[in-house]
């Protein structure tokens, strides 16, 4: 049995606690709700680092999933080439400017119904890139 808890339910978590003290099975409880941020069609399971579209799960690698995160935990924020570079490689944009074109290539063909017309990832002609949570 699984049971979570927000922390203003902190009383009930107390009386279900004192409950199962005298049950002889093994009681999991976790006091965190999981971290999920979902959008149409598109959920992100932070604390399992997972990613479902349309409850299909989608095999990420690191960096795909490092860009996705960092873009979709800031909506509509435009982060630079610049600022993704140095985030996800360490390095000026200048030695990675083509390896961000093609981790933001492979990862909208995975999270995109279209990767030619991608709803989550934008474009921002001569800056960068932003998240775009699209409408239900």
């Amino acid at each position: 049995m699984i049971m979570t808890f927000q922390d203003e339910e902190e009383h009930i978590l107390q009386e279900v606690l004192s409950l199962l003290k005298n049950m002889p099975q093994t009681v999991m409880i976790s006091t965190k709700p999981e971290r999920v941020m979902s959008f149409s069609g598109l959920t992100i399971l932070m604390d399992q680092r997972r990613v479902l579209r349309e409850e299909q799960e989608i095999a990420l690698n690191r960096l795909e999933y490092q860009l996705l995160l960092k873009l979709a935990q800031h909506p509509k924020r435009i982060f630079s080439r610049e600022q993704l570079c140095q985030e996800l490689y360490g390095q000026d944009s200048f030695d990675y400017d083509n390896a961000l074109n093609c981790l933001v290539s492979s990862l909208r063909k995975k999270i995109e119904y279209e990767p030619t017309h991608p709803q989550y990832i934008k474009t921002v002609r001569g800056v960068g890139y932003k998240f775009h949570a699209p409408e239900e």
